[in-house]
């Protein structure tokens, strides 16, 4: 693939597209901190993978309010830290309907 999107030039050959056609590249391979631990990397790999790919998040927050954000994880947070402080959030607990 890094051939295709023209990252990777030590081959022989030669690719030719056709009218219109692009090609992109979301890189699999981020470079690893290696001060972290592997639950840091992994939350950070989601992070920058959610980055990435989403454009607008659903979520309950508070006492179940649905929120609707457009915009990116981390822009998401951002926002999130202003409405509501660097409160961490809460569990909702829900009542036993049967005893």
């Amino acid at each position: 693939m890094r051939i295709i999107a023209g990252q990777e030039k030590s081959f022989n050959g030669e690719l030719v597209f056709g009218a219109g056609y692009s090609v992109g590249l979301l890189n699999q391979e981020p470079q690893l901190d290696e001060s972290k631990t592997v639950k840091e990397i992994v939350h950070s790999h989601d992070r920058w993978f959610l980055d990435r790919i989403a454009t607008h998040i659903l979520v309950f927050e508070g006492n179940s309010e649905v929120t609707f954000f457009e915009g990116s994880f981390s822009e998401y947070e951002e926002n999130r830290k202003k409405r509501m402080g660097n409160e961490a959030p809460k569990r909702v607990k829900y009542k036993k309907l049967m005893s």
